[in-house]
């Protein structure tokens, strides 16, 4: 259904979900902006590299969170300032936006956390370029950057940062679960 707006949005953002991980990493990243009414958040499920079950679970999570699902096709199509994801993978290349990419969720450096080659994919427009986020420098010598539109950020890690954070309340959580 559409969602109306009183003042249009002044930049639009997607988030790619290929897995249900990589949809879970993207709402976990981008708290601040799916409450901001200036910036339009809209969400696609690549499409299907499994079975129908697999893109099910995914949907399934989005339309819990809430947020407004758009079409693969429509994503293609769509003018947006920004595309963020959690993989690597897929069909990214035919967006037309920066790619924005985070870290695919606990233990990296296995095999599928970082391309084989370590070259992270850009548009085909020619436009846009991508970031990978990192959480430690150490993580930049799995990538080869030999192209003036890729770009490592390290940035830190936010589930650490969360973990840290939760440190002095660790006593009622034990609690709640019974330890």
């Amino acid at each position: 259904s559409p969602i109306w707006y009183s003042m249009a949005p002044e930049r639009t953002v997607l988030a790619v979900a290929r897995t249900v991980t990589t949809a879970i990493t993207s709402l976990d990243g981008l708290p601040d902006l799916l409450g901001d009414h200036r910036v339009e958040t809209l969400f696609t499920v690549m499409p299907s590299q499994r079975d129908a079950n697999f893109e099910r679970g995914i949907r399934m999570l989005l339309a819990e969170a809430n947020v407004r699902l758009i079409s693969w096709n429509e994503a293609v199509a769509a003018r947006l300032d920004l595309v963020v994801t959690a993989s690597y993978e897929g069909f990214l290349r035919e967006l037309s936006a920066p790619l924005l990419l985070l870290s695919h969720g606990a233990g990296f450096g296995k095999y599928i956390s970082v391309p084989v080659d370590g070259r992270l994919p850009v548009t085909d427009d020619g436009l846009g370029s991508t970031t990978m986020v990192l959480s430690h420098s150490e993580q930049a010598s799995h990538y080869v950057v030999d192209n003036e539109r890729v770009r490592l950020l390290v940035a830190g890690d936010p589930v650490l940062d969360r973990l840290s954070a939760s440190l002095p309340r660790a006593d009622r959580y034990r609690e709640a679960i019974g330890l």
